[in-house]
């Protein structure tokens, strides 16, 4: 891979670059120079020859035809009868295009006369030697310079069936021109100024470089030593310093982000540490010996449990990992929220009718989800709330659902009676393996909430004021701009 410049290099190119460019637009304009005049005799003579084979029926036309036709070519164009009278007359010369104006916009107006003055000042258009020769067929044309060189003035002449002569002028200011006449002198200059200019960038260039280097050299020491504090300390100026901020912003992240990896591993071994114990003390009861049908019986049910708490265990940690991933791989459908809710919700209150449940669904919440992804999030949710759901105030124990959708986004709330959660774990509530009771479950419930909303673009709140239980609040958009399955998108 090739190597690229360095900043400070850059710094002293673009330093050389403005010093430098002054002298480049004028040798543009040099070149442009070059073949303006072919292209405005060209333009002429076209002019001149198409209003000489024109032949209108009456002076009025003339004058009209003449004038469309100037506008066209943008140029001065003249009719003048045989004994000097002047037929028709249509200035729209511009003098000028948009080279020549970005010149006088840098260099200031130069001065030069406009091209009707100076064309007064060459006298009778009939008495001119370059008019003297023309013809019907063909175009004549010729440029000259106005005194002082600050105009360049264009004419072509072609004579009418009736003799009449046809006249077509164009000029240019050459604003930038008179800087061209000077382009030696100007190169003197700017390689004078070029040690300045790069001494400037050098000292410029350095001024960035060197608090970005000290930023690489403490993030490669905190590298080096793994007991390192992850934080670099601001140097250099305002900008400088943001950086280092966000390179804080971003240490701090992967270091929590460790820290709940280091956690979480040692929750899965204490997770999967029991049913392995259990197993190897099956194995270990199966070596030394033969068992009776009781004992043989309880080693079975034993190793049926162990078995069955591991592959919850891996199950939900697969789902957890896809959710997180962002279900890509899943398809979306149309789902619709309220039914499902509803659904879930009364098989939660079948299973424990000592709870009362209250419903309040607004009808018909559809969005786009992927349907098992949207089950697990209602499903955990409830169970979870009708688990710690207990009398309260001489009040049975209750659970209530609110769902209702406005501003584009469906809202499910879910609130509990229960103990709620103490102010210190309501951070942590949503950490893999984290319970609010190590004897409920195996703490991937609410971690699988918040990966599968997260996945649909959605969130996740909890509160738990003091005394009165813990409300989980969804919050999904009703529309997902990713692809739906093909039925739901033909919907």
């Amino acid at each position: 891979m090739a190597r690229r410049l360095s900043l400070r290099l850059r710094v002293i190119a673009v330093a050389l670059a403005v010093v430098f460019a002054p002298l480049v637009v004028v040798a543009g304009a040099g070149l442009r120079e070059s073949t303006l005049v072919s292209d405005m005799r060209e333009n002429l003579e076209e002019a001149a020859l198409a209003e000489a084979q024109a032949t209108p029926p009456d002076t009025a036309l003339l004058r009209a035809q003449a004038s469309e036709r100037a506008r066209e070519y943008q140029v001065w164009l003249r009719v003048v009868s045989p004994n000097g009278a002047l037929l028709a007359d249509s200035d729209f010369d511009r003098g000028t295009d948009a080279l020549h104006q970005l010149g006088t916009l840098f260099f200031g107006p130069d001065g030069a006369p406009s091209l009707s003055e100076v064309d007064a000042s060459f006298g009778p258009l009939l008495e001119r030697e370059e008019f003297a020769q023309t013809s019907t067929l063909t175009a004549r044309s010729e440029c000259r310079t106005a005194p002082g060189g600050k105009l360049l003035i264009c004419y072509a002449a072609a004579q009418r069936a009736d003799g009449s002569l046809v006249i077509a002028a164009q000029s240019s200011r050459r604003a930038v021109r008179a800087l061209y006449d000077l382009r030696y002198q100007m190169l003197r200059l700017m390689l004078g100024l070029a040690p300045f200019a790069v001494a400037v960038a050098w000292l410029l260039g350095r001024g960035i470089v060197k608090p970005i280097r000290a930023l690489g050299a403490q993030a490669r020491a905190r590298a080096q030593d793994p007991q390192a504090v992850a934080r670099l300390d601001q140097v250099g100026d305002a900008e400088v310093q943001d950086l280092a901020l966000a390179f804080n912003e971003l240490l701090a992240r992967l270091q929590d982000r460790q820290s709940k990896n280091q956690t979480f591993t040692a929750d899965l071994v204490h997770e999967l540490k029991s049913p392995l114990s259990t197993v190897r003390a099956a194995a270990d009861t199966l070596e030394h010996g033969p068992l009776d049908a009781a004992r043989a019986q309880r080693l079975a049910r034993a190793l049926r449990d162990a078995g069955g708490k591991l592959d919850a265990v891996v199950t939900q940690f697969l789902e957890l990992a896809r959710a997180e991933a962002g279900l890509v791989a899943d398809q979306r459908e149309r789902v619709d929220l309220s039914a499902l809710t509803q659904r879930i919700a009364e098989s939660c209150a079948e299973k424990q009718p000592e709870v009362k449940l209250a419903l309040t669904l607004e009808p018909n919440v559809e969005l786009a989800a992927v349907p098992h992804g949207l089950d697990a999030v209602v499903r955990n949710l409830l169970e979870n709330a009708f688990a710690f759901a207990q009398p309260r105030e001489g009040e049975a124990a209750r659970v209530e659902v609110h769902l209702d959708a406005s501003a584009g986004f469906a809202q499910l709330s879910i609130e509990d009676s229960g103990p709620g959660i103490a102010e210190a774990d309501l951070e942590r509530v949503f950490e893999r393996f984290f319970t609010r009771g190590r004897e409920r479950g195996t703490g991937h419930g609410l971690a699988l909430v918040t990966a599968i909303a997260e996945a649909h673009a959605g969130s996740v709140q909890v509160q738990s004021p003091p005394g009165r239980g813990a409300t989980f609040s969804v919050r999904l958009p009703l529309r997902d701009n990713r692809t739906l399955s093909a039925p739901a998108a033909s919907e």
